[in-house]
């Protein structure tokens, strides 16, 4: 997923840094579960400048994973309060569903839940939580 976005050109000059968890086993269908987490990747990477960083997460606790996408950027109160909004965007017309699928197709095909923090000194962080099975 990272070398897809990689592809995208805000991706440019934008630094990859993972820490992800080996041998965990799922039946999370394949393609929704990329398509999540290069939503999460890509509006990272958008959120950010060149030269700046996005970090991607995968921790094992119990019998939940959480994937997490983090960038320095912290948005505001505004963007918070309406970032799961179907067509919301901050990028533009035609815009705006890459957030509002993160959240729908995590619960209704990956049995998750997405939450999300944005604070100074954080930055921004989308987390996906999901059972392993």
């Amino acid at each position: 997923v990272v070398d897809a976005v990689k592809t995208v050109p805000a991706a440019k000059n934008i630094t990859f840094k993972t820490k992800l968890v080996d041998d965990v086993k799922t039946e999370l269908e394949p393609t929704i579960f990329r398509r999540v987490v290069l939503n999460m990747l890509k509006n990272a990477v958008e959120a950010e400048p060149e030269g700046s960083y996005v970090k991607l997460s995968a921790v094992k606790q119990g019998n939940t994973i959480t994937i997490s996408v983090q960038n320095p950027s912290v948005m505001s109160d505004e963007v918070r309060n309406q970032i799961f909004q179907k067509s919301f965007s901050t990028k533009g017309p035609d815009r705006g569903i890459g957030a509002y699928s993160i959240r729908i197709l995590s619960k209704k095909y990956l049995e998750g839940k997405v939450s999300f923090i944005s604070e100074h000194g954080a930055g921004t962080v989308f987390m996906l939580e999901f059972p392993v099975k």
